[in-house]
């Protein structure tokens, strides 16, 4: 997993940095409380780890959402129906149809309207 910053290990073959993600607020705490004022990495949405996606700051007052690539939202996968389920799907549909209340036909079944 490639971090925000890479190095070298004790025999020179280059490391992956490390990275935590953490919401803007908690950055801007961490930043007050540690007194920090640097430029800050931030991605917008899935996937998070596509460091292709990632901005750069100048500071966290700086991130403008409209400028980072949008999230890439999987599409649904088809569901294959079967028989039965198209059966169910139809008889629900159905039921859906039939008033809950059926006073209204017991009278006119009454006056023989029906």
């Amino acid at each position: 997993n490639n971090g925000a910053c890479s190095g070298k290990d004790k025999d020179g073959k280059i490391k992956p940095g490390h990275y935590r993600r953490i919401s803007k607020e908690a950055w801007d705490h961490l930043a007050d409380v540690y007194k920090v004022d640097s430029a800050v990495i931030a991605v917008y949405g899935t996937p998070f780890d596509d460091i292709s996606r990632w901005c750069v700051f100048a500071d966290s007052s700086k991130i403008n959402i409209e400028a980072m690539p949008q999230p890439i939202i999987p599409a649904k996968p088809e569901e294959k129906k079967t028989p039965q389920d198209l059966l169910a799907k139809q008889l629900k549909e159905s039921a859906a149809l039939i008033p809950k209340d059926l006073s209204g036909a017991k009278k006119m079944l009454g006056m023989g309207l029906v």
